[in-house]
């Protein structure tokens, strides 16, 4: 297998992952709250799910 081959995997078998956790969240830990004061990762998990809301890109611009 190629080792571009091999990077596109392991990027789906990441991103997959991903979204599975993200679906295993509960609506209360979806409420909107500022990201001010939490982790990198609470960071990226809010703006992943303001992005996926398409609440990033509105017909204005970002």
């Amino acid at each position: 297998m190629s080792r571009a081959r091999r990077g596109w995997f392991r990027f789906f078998d990441w991103l997959t992952t991903l979204v599975r956790d993200l679906a295993k969240r509960t609506a209360a830990e979806e409420a909107k709250e500022p990201i001010e004061g939490k982790s990198r990762i609470a960071v990226v998990d809010e703006v992943w799910r303001m992005a996926t809301r398409g609440e990033l890109l509105t017909p204005e611009g970002w």
